[in-house]
């Protein structure tokens, strides 16, 4: 057994039972019982709402809003970077190499398993999924969202890292619904290898190997980015991937339904480009971010109850 797992998370990595088959990742067909197929992405590039999120205005003086998207298989997110806001990394992509290292080992964990808990069957697989990113997590010198705070406390007035960072603070988002945001393979940092920068599958049970880099999964889209070279020569230095393609693809490859699980581990920057914020207003920066964040079923704001009124009585 791998040593990094004791100690971590004991309640998700001890009491989650592993895949029945190591080999094959394939779920159950038993009549009576459906085991929900399910495919966990983990993103570490750079990433971006877009043209392709069509930011759009009802009417001529109407505020942007961002399409929302509509997914067959359910959702579940868990974003390092609030929307709008810059991902602050470890120097050397150090974390990418943990975060990516870590899952991998840990692929053999069936974070939809609901046998243990009696009460409801989203939310305890939510639960599965925060317990296990955040072991992952652990393995940081600092988590993201610490990182951010320490950043803030020094920049005060950096408009990337704006006050609506921590709306997503250890949240899992549970939904059907997405904004398409992009994401781009070029310029990686330094000392970051190709096999810690990308999009990368982990934890399924669809017969696709752990650490696969979606580049190879047949059906995805992908734009192409290209440079020059010596002034005459075009070479290929990374790629654009879309959330719309990469959900749409692994649905129909995989045949998934709306009884099966995506789940989205979110480690890039979630800035807004000038289609969508061109003069960089933080106002703006967080009414979009906080629609990003409940579309993706995160940031929901608390209900208020009505006030009640105190009758005056009249002064003799």
């Amino acid at each position: 057994m791998d040593n990094t797992r004791k100690g971590l998370v004991p309640n998700i990595l001890e009491t989650l039972p592993l895949h029945k088959s190591s080999a094959s990742h394939s779920p159950s067909h038993s009549p009576s019982h459906y085991e929900p197929k399910y495919i966990f992405i983990g993103f570490f590039t750079h990433g971006a709402y877009g043209r392709n999120a069509q930011p759009y205005k009802a009417n001529k003086d109407a505020s942007i809003s961002l399409r929302e998207f509509s997914s067959v298989p359910k959702l579940m997110t868990y974003m390092n970077c609030a929307p709008g806001n810059v991902l602050i990394g470890e120097h050397g992509g150090v974390d990418n190499n943990k975060l990516t290292n870590y899952f991998k080992t840990h692929s053999d964990i069936n974070v939809t398993d609901t046998t243990a808990k009696n009460h409801d069957k989203d939310k305890t697989i939510s639960e599965n999924f925060l317990n296990y990113v955040q072991s992952a997590l652990k393995t940081l010198e600092l988590d993201p969202r610490s990182r951010t705070k320490l950043f803030q406390d020094m920049n005060k007035t950096d408009i990337d890292v704006c006050r609506n960072s921590f709306i997503c603070n250890k949240k899992v988002g549970i939904s059907y619904t997405f904004p398409n945001k992009s994401f781009s393979t070029n310029n990686p940092p330094k000392g970051i290898g190709e096999e810690h920068w990308g999009i990368f599958i982990y934890n399924n049970n669809c017969g696709i190997e752990p650490g696969q880099n979606i580049e190879l999964i047949p059906n995805i889209q992908k734009n192409v980015i290209t440079d020059f070279v010596d002034d005459d020569k075009e070479i290929i230095i990374g790629y654009e991937f879309h959330l719309s393609d990469i959900i749409s693809a692994l649905t129909e490859n995989y045949k998934l339904t709306h009884k099966d699980y995506l789940f989205l581990f979110d480690y890039s920057c979630s800035v807004f480009d000038k289609r969508i914020n061109p003069r960089n207003d933080e106002r703006i920066i967080r009414r979009i971010g906080n629609n990003v964040a409940k579309t993706f079923g995160l940031g929901k704001g608390k209900k208020r109850g009505k006030k009640t009124k105190k009758k005056r009585t009249a002064q003799k």
